[in-house]
């Protein structure tokens, strides 16, 4: 195939229909050819020839502007990024869940469903969970499975740079039975990627959350599942073996034994749900379990104290389902954590709440869309409308 140079007619055109496109996802409102040739600096027909292009794609739509009183003349036609030319899902797959959000192009909610309390470590499980929690989040939305355009799965584990779940403590069995490659068949024809849950919560929260507007921060997801994402001069952090922020895999900071004593204070009455009732029975003020979140806050405190010299964060947001205690977990786990560090952390129950890791999810199935189908990092530089 012969390769176009940088200076050829269908190259610029293509170019400028990406610079375009750009604007307008990165704008979500209409505009008229007038408007978008002054923003973006070009003239009428290179813009008019761009939007041949990208409506012939399916990515903008064109509309007439309602009738403005006594006002005569042609109206101008209006033209905005169609955000509801598919879908993106975002899922949240652990031990004991499988949530999923079903969001616009414009990563806008339009459905979620939940289901908690489940047994699905074993690979055959969770998969039947993750097709079962689809097909009713699809449903619930009135979306066939076709119209999904990218798909983003997070889990408990060490993923690679290629999208692979390489380790997990929690569900070794997905990776033995192949687990991840088995959704993404189910999930076809949408693009399905793989990423660790603490890192996308950490997404999510630096989006909308505690997080948001800072350069370096620390999420952890503390409770049944254990981890921590690192915000790092604005980027969350994936390491050269995407493993970063796993300091829980380091048995001498005690997180596994801060979880293990957790569910034992639960007692075997309390098994399915050792968290929660630790968290209900501190909140009726049971000394018992305000005893244990202290231990708990007590036990996770090397490791924070850790990342947080590691990084030096603005702030931690605390995740997971111990963020249910609220200041009962804060409160003693910011004064072990400032006992052991050089400052007092600001130290914040997550804003974001249990819908993170499908938040995060979903933006980065919206980064997925833009980067792969949209072609929009080969754009020119984005201008702001």
């Amino acid at each position: 195939m012969q390769r176009l140079g940088i200076n050829s007619p269908k190259t610029l055109r293509w170019m400028n229909s990406r610079a375009l496109l750009a604007a307008l996802v990165e704008a979500g409102r209409q505009y008229s050819v007038t408007e978008l040739a002054g923003r973006l600096g070009l003239t009428r027909p290179t813009v008019e020839a761009a939007l041949v292009d990208l409506l012939a794609e399916g990515w903008v739509g064109e509309s007439s502007p309602a009738p403005t009183p006594n006002k005569a003349g042609r109206r101008a036609r209006l033209y905005q990024f169609r955000a509801d030319a598919g879908y993106l899902l975002g899922i949240d797959l652990g031990p004991r869940q499988v949530h999923a959000m079903l969001a616009t192009l414009q990563g806008e909610t339009v459905a979620s469903v939940r289901h908690g309390g489940l047994d699905i470590a074993a690979g055959a499980a969770a998969e039947s969970a993750v097709q079962n929690t689809v097909s009713e989040v699809l449903a619930q939305a009135g979306v066939q499975p076709s119209a999904v355009i990218a798909a983003v799965i997070g889990v408990p584990g060490i993923v690679s740079r290629g999208g692979e779940l390489v380790h997990s403590v929690v569900v070794p069995d997905w990776i033995a039975s192949g687990t991840m490659g088995n959704i993404a068949t189910f999930l076809q024809p949408a693009a399905t990627h793989v990423d660790n849950d603490a890192r996308l919560a950490t997404t999510a929260e630096a989006a909308g959350g505690v997080l948001a507007g800072m350069d370096n921060g620390v999420h952890v997801i503390l409770g049944q599942q254990m981890g921590a994402g690192l915000l790092v001069d604005g980027k969350v952090m994936r390491g050269h073996h995407g493993a970063a922020g796993e300091i829980g895999g380091l048995g001498s900071l005690g997180w596994a034994a801060a979880a293990a004593a957790l569910a034992s204070a639960a007692g075997t009455a309390n098994a399915v749900d050792p968290v929660g009732s630790v968290v209900a029975g501190a909140a009726q003020g049971e000394g018992w379990a305000v005893a244990a979140i202290e231990d708990f806050a007590n036990g996770v405190a090397n490791g924070i104290a850790a990342l947080a010299l590691a990084i030096d964060p603005e702030a931690i947001s605390v995740g997971g389902d111990m963020a249910g205690a609220g200041e009962l977990l804060v409160r003693p786990l910011r004064a072990a954590v400032a006992r052991l560090g050089m400052f007092e952390p600001e130290l914040h129950i997550s804003a974001v709440g249990a819908d993170a890791v499908m938040l995060g999810a979903v933006a980065r199935a919206r980064d997925s869309f833009h980067n792969d189908v949209l072609e929009l990092s080969a754009a020119l530089p984005r201008r702001r409308l």
